[in-house]
């Protein structure tokens, strides 16, 4: 069991005679936005990501949960600036006390680019970041309560 997208996220390793296969699930999406509905820990999601750059990895074929397969550890690197950046600008407005509308369109509009998003879906990823900002603001709002 690994911290990811989700309690109970797990890695299934498949390994043969010539070559490890790591299925990581949803821990690593390539190339679009993630759905971070259930993320709880995306600190430690951000630490699985880290792991998984490791050099142990290396050489091994990694499916991602979601987009093209097999992907590089290295792919890792965008989603982990993304949910990096929600976790600092997060970070920056609960310390400033503040959580306006204006702020979350701000920082919806900086995630954007971190991933390619064609103009028919636009609008239905857009909710998507808005989500995952909500997400990580309960998050980290939670966490500073303790």
């Amino acid at each position: 069991q690994v911290v990811g997208a989700a309690p109970g996220s797990l890695w299934v390793r498949v390994m043969t005679s010539k070559q490890t296969v790591v299925f990581v699930g949803d821990t690593l999406v390539v190339g679009e936005h993630p759905v971070m509905s259930a993320t709880h820990d995306t600190g430690g999601w951000l630490e699985t990501l880290v792991d998984l750059r490791r050099a142990r990895h290396t050489g091994r074929i990694i499916v991602p949960g979601r987009g093209p397969a097999p992907a590089d550890p290295a792919d890792s690197r965008p989603l982990s600036g993304y949910i990096a950046t929600i976790r600092r600008r997060v970070s920056s407005m609960l310390r400033r006390g503040e959580y306006s509308r204006q702020d979350i369109a701000a920082l919806t509009s900086e995630l954007l680019p971190y991933f390619p998003v064609s103009d028919d879906e636009l609008d239905v990823i857009q909710r998507r970041v808005k989500a995952n900002v909500e997400q990580v603001y309960a998050e980290l709002r939670s966490l500073q309560s303790k």
